[in-house]
């Protein structure tokens, strides 16, 4: 059983403490321009119509999987949803943290990898995975998806898109290493 480094009452980790996976995070592989660069990107029409589709179905509890700045998190909640924002990332996790504060609206925000959803079986309505999926190695998809259809309940929603590579770095950046084959960090 994996220790859970608690940070606030709705700040905590699932990842094993001291363990080679909680020094592996997002803050040492990204770079400071790729934060300002997504900071205020507006949503994906398809995303504010699952929205929509959400609150119409009477959904209450959404899981926001690779919350990221807490963009998706911040409409979730404004449009009164019950959200659980994650990511691997505690320099996202606080900038969402200070979105939702601004706003005023509340978010439980939960540091965890994408494999490992720190909930029980059947726990949310709605699961949300915009451009955070395809962040891992194949194996590593494959436990993420299986973790969403575990924590979800039976006629639960799920909205996952994957960014094309192309779109946003290059292959041939040298400060990104290849992984396996078309999986770089």
């Amino acid at each position: 059983v994996a220790q859970t480094r608690h940070l606030s009452p709705t700040f905590c980790s699932a990842r094993p403490v001291g363990s080679k996976q909680e020094d592996m995070t997002w803050d040492n592989l990204f770079r400071d321009e790729f934060w300002s660069r997504w900071a205020d990107r507006p949503p994906l029409q398809i995303t504010l119509d699952w929205i929509d589709s959400l609150v119409a179905s009477k959904a209450t509890r959404v899981y926001d999987m690779g919350c990221g700045l807490g963009r998706h998190s911040l409409l979730l909640a404004q449009r009164g949803l019950e959200v659980v924002a994650s990511d691997s990332s505690p320099k996202a996790l606080l900038a969402t943290r200070q979105k939702i504060e601004q706003a005023g609206v509340s978010v439980q925000i939960v540091d965890a990898d994408m494999t490992l959803i720190p909930f029980p079986d059947a726990h949310f309505d709605a699961v949300l995975a915009i451009s955070v999926l395809e962040h891992n190695v194949r194996s590593g998809v494959e436990k993420a998806i299986a973790e969403i259809f575990r924590a979800l309940r039976p006629e639960g929603k799920v909205l996952a898109a994957f960014c094309p590579r192309n779109r946003w770095i290059s292959k041939d950046d040298p400060k990104l290493e290849m992984i396996e084959d078309n999986t770089l960090k």
